[in-house]
């Protein structure tokens, strides 16, 4: 894994495409945490081991400083592509969730009306006991 991330970080440093770049090191696998932790472990490995490799150089400060951008540049392209992935792989996860939000609510507004009209019945009822309760003597009989 460690390879291939080098060799990617190598082909697609620059301003090559990042996503192409992450899809063609991680693939269409089924995004889970378990599945995505460790590659972003292994990018974190790979771009600390080319940092130890590029400080351990007898280079010239200057030409240090440029290899070492060129890690993190590669590094940050990679790892911005894998969190474009995880994103682009939840769209249809966020999509469910808002359909079920918006039915959700609309369910919600259907039960409200329904409250309000069992609401609406009671108080009927409630007048309409009142008003025969008013016509009847104590004993249950009608008032003549």
């Amino acid at each position: 894994m460690l390879s291939r991330a080098h060799q990617i970080a190598v082909e697609f440093a620059g301003d090559a495409d990042t996503m192409a770049a992450a899809r063609e090191l991680y693939g269409s696998r089924l995004l889970v945490e378990t599945g995505v932790a460790p590659l972003l472990e292994s990018l974190d490995e790979a771009r600390n081991c080319h940092l130890r490799g590029v400080i351990g150089l007898s280079l010239d400060d200057g030409i240090r400083a440029v290899a070492l951008r060129r890690v993190v540049v590669a590094h940050q392209g990679l790892a911005t592509a894998v969190g474009m992935i995880i994103a682009d792989a939840c769209q249809p996860i966020t999509e469910a969730l808002r359909a079920a939000a918006d039915r959700t609510a609309s369910l919600r507004a259907e039960v409200g009306r329904g409250e309000a009209h069992i609401a609406e019945l009671e108080r009927k009822l409630s007048m309409s006991r009142r008003r025969s309760l008013r016509g009847m003597t104590p004993n249950g009989e009608g008032q003549v």
